[in-house]
């Protein structure tokens, strides 16, 4: 039974929520067939793991029918029933639990009960109490403006049932704005969205969003709007730039001007929101190689403003994680990664949390010239989502380099190099600024073992400041640098 569905469901939930699933099973509201009480507190004694090796069917049974024979095929059957049936209670849970958390349809769906009940006192009084929380993390999300369509619906619906039809005419006119501008705000942010696509190599569709942008005058929009001094033109603005920047990446002063927009305007959205739309600004930064600084910027802002992640009850994105550690290690602000660390850690799903701490120490000990400890910690990681492959293999070849172990550092470049040739899943871009950085590696060992070579320093440096893409472009800088303040000599081959 340690396999079911079931099972699998029930692990999922939290202490807090198992407690409240024990009263909902209990419910004879909820519970309209078969009692499955003395079925789920069987159960209960294997929560959280249900690892134990004695939950069998045959223990099941015996408990639920003390003396009682096991049968293999009815015995078995019954205990398959009743965990159909519970499985099916416990989907009805999670529905439950969704519905308590989101305020914005329970109003609708009470509304919408005063209004089919026809008790139009309560009605008025519910709609015109209506809170408008500031504090909602929702605020400004196309969920946000779906959910006030809802509101608007139930008003319109209402007013036409007591032949009110200005209101229902003003209400009618709210729905469709709400609803457009959740659609506007979708078709803005779509080339947010074939960007990402493209960074995980993703086939990017025909559809209707883009023969929307391709044929509809959105500059003729925002003036309109401009012009008529419409309430909802601060929203979509900065769709509408958000847009402007992505489809021309040329121009890096949409960019500062998206920026200073979000700054400004941040009180018109919730943290949900306010977390996407910095995030859509770290995408530009990454296709339009803006410099590291700019990302810290953003991470720097996020952090301080607690929207680094979209609710307080979610875990830390393990990839903004790594990307900051990535970034502050580049920019060598190793006080400021160390108390990051300690902050923040603590925040990342259990899963992940050990082997990112390994890999920060080990970017830590690296950044402080322990190149053989830093070396030690990330060979006892075990990261098993793809992008840190290429992570441990670049960190790798920067300590093989660092230590002269040049035939581990011959032997990881050859099998990096495989790699990149046969993933699908990295975009071509960050292939390319792997392949350089190894290109440019290969340059360094010559000159710091007097290898003959055709590019001196100077030409090399120049070189390493035009290639468009190429990671770890500062520490190159750094390392030619240092190798024309002391003599070369050849290092050793092995170690």
């Amino acid at each position: 039974m340690k396999d079911t569905k079931l099972v699998g469901l029930l692990k999922s939930l939290s202490p807090e929520e198992f407690k409240d699933f024990e009263k909902f099973v209990a419910s004879p509201y909820f519970s309209k067939g078969r009692d499955l009480v003395p079925f789920f507190r069987i159960l209960k004694q294997f929560y959280p793991g249900f690892s134990d090796e004695s939950l069998t069917q045959e223990f099941v049974f015996s408990g639920l029918f003390p003396g009682k024979k096991f049968d293999k095929v009815r015995s078995s059957n019954l205990i398959k029933t009743l965990s159909s049936q519970l499985f099916i209670m416990s989907k009805d849970f999670l529905i439950q639990i969704e519905l308590n958390q989101d305020e914005n349809k329970k109003r609708y769906f009470l509304l919408n009960q005063l209004r089919k009940k026809k008790l139009y006192q309560e009605f008025e009084r519910t709609y015109k109490s209506l809170p408008e929380d500031e504090s909602d993390p929702s605020k400004g999300t196309v969920g946000d403006f779906i959910a006030k369509y809802f509101i608007e619906l139930a008003f319109r619906d209402y007013s036409l049932d007591r032949d009110d039809f200005e209101n229902s005419y003003e209400a009618n006119l709210k729905t469709a704005e709400y609803t457009l501008l959740a659609g506007l705000i979708n078709t803005f942010k779509h080339q947010d969205e074939i960007n990402i696509a493209r960074g995980y190599n993703l086939p990017v569709r025909e559809n209707l969003l883009k023969a929307l942008l391709g044929n509809a005058d959105a500059d003729g929009i925002i003036k309109y709007l401009r012009d008529s001094k419409h309430p909802m033109l601060e929203y979509i603005e900065v769709y509408y730039q958000i847009y402007r920047m992505n489809i021309e990446p040329q121009d890096k002063s949409r960019y500062y001007l998206v920026r200073k927009m979000l700054q400004e305007r941040a009180g018109l959205f919730g943290q949900i929101e306010n977390y996407t739309l910095w995030n859509i600004l770290l995408s530009y930064c990454n296709i339009s190689n803006l410099p590291v600084e700019e990302h810290f910027y953003i991470f720097d802002h996020i952090l301080e403003n607690g929207i680094y992640r979209k609710s307080d009850s979610e875990d830390f994105h393990i990839v903004l994680f790594r990307n900051i550690v990535l970034v502050a290690s580049s920019l060598n602000k190793i006080e400021w990664l160390r108390k990051f660390l300690d902050k923040y850690s603590g925040e990342i799903h259990p899963d992940h949390r050990t082997d990112m701490r390994q890999y920060t120490y080990a970017m830590l000990n690296f950044s402080e010239g322990d190149f053989g400890e830093a070396l030690a910690l990330i060979q006892k990681i075990r990261f098993e989502l793809f992008l840190y492959k290429p992570d441990m293999r670049v960190l790798q070849l920067k300590i093989f380099y660092k230590l002269e172990y040049y035939e581990q550092l011959h032997s990881i470049t050859d099998s990096t190099l495989h790699f990149l040739r046969y993933n699908k899943e990295l975009r071509e871009e960050f292939k390319d600024s792997v392949k350089n950085l190894i290109k440019y590696i290969k340059e360094l060992v010559k000159i710091k073992t007097g290898t003959p070579s055709k590019s001196d320093s100077e030409f090399l440096r120049k070189k390493i400041k035009e290639e468009a893409f190429l990671g770890q472009r500062q520490w190159l800088l750094d390392e030619l640098k240092l190798l024309g303040e002391k003599p070369q000599g050849r290092g050793e081959t092995s170690r």
